[in-house]
């Protein structure tokens, strides 16, 4: 973003954490969270299991932001390393309901943050992107399922399911709005496009 007076020594360090993470994050997945998730179902009813939980969340959030990355990617590395355990399937029993309501506020937040004159400013290059976006992740999508020798049935209904823009995006489009690499237009046209495409989905 500008913003380093050494770009190879700042990208060799975010490397450095990158690795570091990853080399946790696995340890973590293959010995230390399936333990404690095994540890925590013992007790009687569900509560010290969602405070497990909620507290490797956490946790992970926080050890990234320690580390200079983001929150969301800790909590994301979380997620993963839960869904690879043998108690994935009751913890998302547990947290669904958190789901529901969180995606809820999300989407309601993001909808308060649009602009409507910005897309009625240009709305054929707010549609036109949409479009792109969407032949873009379907055939993305598609291609990589079927490389992974999926039938093609798979890899057309997920590259179909798929196409959105992700949440991770709107953590990049803050950051760059931040940074001064978006301005407040480009802004608005990718909440516009994100919008678009998740109602399409």
């Amino acid at each position: 973003a500008g913003k380093s007076s050494d770009i190879t020594g700042d990208l060799l360090l975010l490397f450095g954490k990158m690795l570091l993470l990853l080399v946790v994050v696995f340890v973590s997945g293959r010995y230390l969270v399936p333990r404690l998730l095994a540890a925590a179902t013992k007790g009687k009813g569900n509560e010290l299991f969602i405070i497990t939980i909620v507290v490797i969340c956490f946790s992970a959030a926080y050890a990234t932001q320690a580390l200079g990355l983001s929150l969301a990617l800790g909590a994301f590395f979380a997620g993963l390393v839960i869904s690879e355990t043998d108690h994935a399937y009751h913890a998302t029993g547990i947290v669904l309901p958190f789901h529901e309501l969180f995606m809820s506020f999300f989407f309601v937040s993001i909808g308060m943050l649009v602009d409507v004159d910005h897309f009625l400013a240009s709305p054929f290059l707010i549609l036109g992107l949409t479009t792109a976006l969407i032949v873009l992740k379907v055939l993305t999508t598609a291609t990589a399922l079927w490389a992974l020798r999926h039938p093609p049935q798979t890899a057309q209904q997920t590259g179909l399911a798929l196409f959105q823009l992700g949440e991770f995006g709107f953590i990049l489009a803050v950051s760059g709005l931040q940074l001064d690499l978006l301005t407040e237009a480009h802004y608005q046209i990718f909440l516009c496009v994100s919008i678009l495409s998740m109602g399409a989905t």
